[in-house]
């Protein structure tokens, strides 16, 4: 999923800041580049927990699954807060690059997962007896 998000995402990053850089000059570059380092950023981290809680059991995986995304959102608003009033930054430009970056990992990791040669349900075997 890693080199398939890594392909994909930058893919969608490099468009998105080629197309603000056009539309905005220096400040769109500015703004829609942030915006990938934080969108990468976001993803990394994801797939970093999804290798580190893979043996978990499903009920303590679910709740720290849940416990990330809430990091992830208050890293974020964060972020956002702490760009908020630099003139030099174009909202738009930045909260584009950081949707398309991110829509274009998860499809990358449909993908992978689409590709995996796992099986994703195990069906439960019953006593015969």
């Amino acid at each position: 999923m890693l080199r398939m998000g890594l392909r994909i995402g930058l893919a969608g990053a490099l468009l998105a800041i080629a197309v603000s850089w056009a539309l905005l000059g220096w400040s769109g570059l500015a703004s829609a580049a942030v915006g990938a380092l934080v969108a990468f950023g976001s993803s990394l981290v994801t797939v970093w927990m999804m290798h580190k809680t893979a043996a978990l059991p499903p009920e303590m995986l679910f709740g720290l699954v849940l416990g990330g995304y809430i990091l992830k959102l208050g890293a974020l608003l964060v972020v956002m807060l702490t760009l908020r009033g630099v003139a030099v930054f174009d909202p738009v430009a930045l909260g584009v690059t950081m949707l398309v970056t991110v829509l274009a990992w998860a499809a990358a990791e449909v993908i992978a997962f689409q590709r995996a040669k796992i099986p994703t349900v195990i069906p439960e075997t019953r006593d015969e007896g």
